[in-house]
């Protein structure tokens, strides 16, 4: 099949036979698992062994895909024992197909849901959620042994100027909550803006609070008159200091907004979770002082 004589190869070019040297060249023609047996051999004999072995590599490699036949949407349909529903007949008449997806399951794109704010923020809220527990259930709990008094002390106080407070409460947390949905967004400078509105109603509630304060020590409502006024100064007072800390917080990230970009809104979710808890407090604290008969 193969002779010594000149021939050419389907690019043209001329293909010349091996040389002596080559012919004295060491190849293997058997591989065993454990030993590989070398012999001297002939250029003809090596080329035909090598066509051989490639023709029945191409025969192999068609029976394999008259087997599995790899469709374009990722299925390999494969031999059934049993006809099934909807099941395929291949061309070469095997037999029926079983079509097996082999695509990589998908990936979710959605990210895992978290926890607004930093890492370990929620633990100060509970605490601080506990700390006022306490002192709710120590003024119910003083209050049933003197209800009279507390009830004449309760009578002074100004419920129009507490539930405007409320009111400036609920309208503040809106606008951080506005701030941080466009800090989501992208939009910095809207976030600056409704961060700017929310301080405000902070410090509206700061005024009116202490307004309140100059009142009552004016007309003599002091710890020294009644039970009463030890529990509302200490509970409203330790609040008031919360909104006071929640607008130097805003404050500081208000400036952030206007002076460069921020790195990512972690911090600001922060923030605005413990805006949310100090207007939380007060919707507690007003019915409990203010309104409960």
């Amino acid at each position: 099949m193969l002779g010594t004589a000149m021939r050419r190869d389907r690019s043209g070019h001329t293909l010349r036979p091996p040389d002596a040297s080559a012919a004295a060249e060491v190849v293997c023609l058997v591989q065993l698992p454990h030993r590989c047996l070398l012999r001297p051999a002939q250029p003809d004999a090596v080329l035909s062994h090598r066509a051989v072995r490639v023709e029945r590599d191409r025969q192999l490699l068609g029976r394999l895909r008259g087997v599995l036949r790899l469709h374009g949407d990722g299925h390999v349909l494969v031999p059934a024992r049993a006809q099934a529903p909807g099941s395929r007949r291949s061309a070469r008449g095997i037999g029926p197909m079983t079509s097996i997806d082999t695509r990589p399951p998908p990936t979710s794109s959605r990210t895992p849901r978290r926890m607004p704010g930093i890492e370990g923020f929620w633990v100060f809220i509970a605490g601080d959620m506990a700390i006022f527990t306490l002192m709710f259930l120590a003024f119910a709990v003083t209050r049933r042994d003197d209800v009279p008094g507390f009830e004449a002390a309760r009578a002074t106080l100004d419920i129009d100027r507490g539930g405007i407070n409320t009111l400036v409460l609920l309208t503040s947390s809106a606008c951080v909550a506005s701030a941080l949905k466009w800090l989501r967004a992208g939009e910095q400078h809207i976030a600056a803006r409704w961060t700017a509105w929310g301080i405000v109603g902070g410090l509206v509630f700061i005024a009116l609070k202490s307004t309140e304060y100059v009142t009552g020590f004016r007309d003599g409502h002091t710890p020294a008159a009644s039970e009463f006024y030890v529990y509302y100064l200490a509970i409203t007072g330790i609040h008031l200091i919360h909104v006071i800390a929640g607008c130097i917080v805003l404050g500081t990230f208000w400036v952030r907004m206007r002076r460069s970009p921020m790195p990512g809104v972690t911090g600001f979710e922060t923030a605005a979770c413990y805006w949310h808890l100090v207007d939380l407090l007060w919707l507690l604290i007003f019915p409990l002082i203010y309104l409960i008969r």
